[in-house]
């Protein structure tokens, strides 16, 4: 019985982890994509800062200019039309500069990078396009490490509810070895066994009802040995009479 309360336990606070835990491994995965995307705009933004006033006169960014060309962020920068300027990015605008040669920011993903594209203005006018990228893979330690915590907290809550089931099961399988004992002395001849009361209220029934049959086997008995004690009075008279009536 208490192998089993355990096991029940165990497998109950398991089903609910994962029913949880599945969805929130896929949020954090999304939150984590989302996030990355947000840091790429933040750096496609600067980077249109810095070189709006260079494509506004028709010249080339400089390397200053584009200082994330060296880091595992892709950037490029395409003129107003969508032509190729400099930078780590397709030369062919994709569709995501051609949306931003429109005024529109834009994000996705392509080829297992994430892309932002962010029009560059100058008083007003689109003069260029930003586009940035980064490489999905690069979500894979903070995501894998965000997952291994997740999981190193289920197994904790899995061996916090395998040790509060291991107490329940025990205090629920006292009163019912109990129980056991006292039928077992009670079968043996001991009619004086008597079951406490334990405050469950199915254990406490099956007790008073042991308490009960205790009582009458012990009165039965008793009245049994009274009838057995007057009746071998009552023989025993009458042959003591016919004893002395010979002599």
């Amino acid at each position: 019985m208490r192998s089993r309360i355990v096991t029940i336990a165990v497998i109950a606070a398991a089903v609910a982890l994962v029913l949880f835990g599945l969805p929130l491994a896929v949020a954090v995965a999304q939150y984590a994509v989302v996030y990355k995307s947000l840091d790429l705009e933040r750096q496609a933004d600067r980077a249109a800062l810095r070189v709006a006033a260079t494509l506004s006169d028709d010249e080339v960014p400089s390397a200053d200019e584009l200082k994330d060309d060296g880091t595992l962020t892709f950037l490029s920068v395409y003129d107003h039309d969508g032509t190729f300027i400099r930078g780590r990015g397709p030369e062919r605008p994709d569709p995501y500069v051609r949306a931003a040669v429109g005024g529109a920011p834009s994000t996705g993903s392509a080829g297992g990078e994430l892309i932002v594209a962010v029009p560059v203005t100058h008083d007003g006018e689109v003069v260029g396009v930003v586009r940035v990228s980064g490489l999905r893979d690069a979500l894979l330690w903070p995501v894998g490490l965000a997952w291994f915590g997740m999981l190193g907290l289920a197994l904790l809550a899995i061996g916090v509810v395998w040790l509060l089931a291991r107490r329940q099961a025990a205090r629920l399988a006292r009163p019912l070895d109990d129980l056991s004992l006292a039928a077992q002395r009670l079968g043996s001849g001991d009619f004086s066994v008597r079951v406490p009361a334990v405050k469950y209220a199915e254990i406490d029934a099956v007790g008073s009802a042991l308490n009960r049959t205790a009582v009458r086997l012990d009165d039965l008995l008793s009245r049994e040995r009274a009838f057995s004690a007057d009746a071998s009075h009552q023989l025993r008279t009458p042959l003591t009479t016919l004893r002395l009536g010979d002599c």
